[in-house]
């Protein structure tokens, strides 16, 4: 675990900042999850240059890098100083490091929402992607599927 930290800390630390032009993202997730290479391909998709490690104690890393129990999904991501926990659609993640709130450590959409990205159905489930940081959590978005709902 603290080669992982150590690795985690280092990608923050070097990762570019949200001006970069292709934001570059470290996703922590269990070899045998489809679902989070589809995530993953919805996020280089939509510009996003994503370096993924399969890794065995996920839940240490989620433990280090602050993810409340109860935001938890199937893959953690760290990008610009922040957390992105679960199936997050990538223009969240675009807004995030756009408006860098003050107080938030990051943004997740908690388990595995039907038709969220990296989670394909026939029906979309409506799904709130939530803000945390701070020891609050609070909703960021709403979508349908892939659509944000105001």
């Amino acid at each position: 675990m603290r080669l992982v930290a150590a690795a985690i800390i280092a990608f923050m630390a070097t990762a570019p900042n949200a001006l970069a032009e292709t934001p570059r993202m470290q996703v922590f997730k269990d070899a045998a999850c489809g679902c989070c290479d589809i995530w993953i391909d919805h996020m280089v998709e939509h510009g996003f240059e994503v370096v993924a490690q399969n890794v065995w104690n996920l839940n240490g890393i989620k433990d280090l890098l602050g993810v409340p129990v109860r935001m938890s999904s199937c893959h953690t991501a760290v990008i610009d100083g922040f957390v992105v926990e679960g199936h997050v659609p990538a223009a969240e993640v675009r807004r995030l490091l756009d408006e860098r709130p003050a107080g938030v450590a990051g943004i997740a959409v908690p388990g595995m929402p039907d038709g969220s990205p990296g989670m394909p159905a026939a029906v979309a489930e409506r799904y709130d992607v939530l803000i945390f940081g701070a020891g609050a959590s609070a909703p960021f978005a709403t979508y349908v599927g892939e659509q944000r709902v105001e």
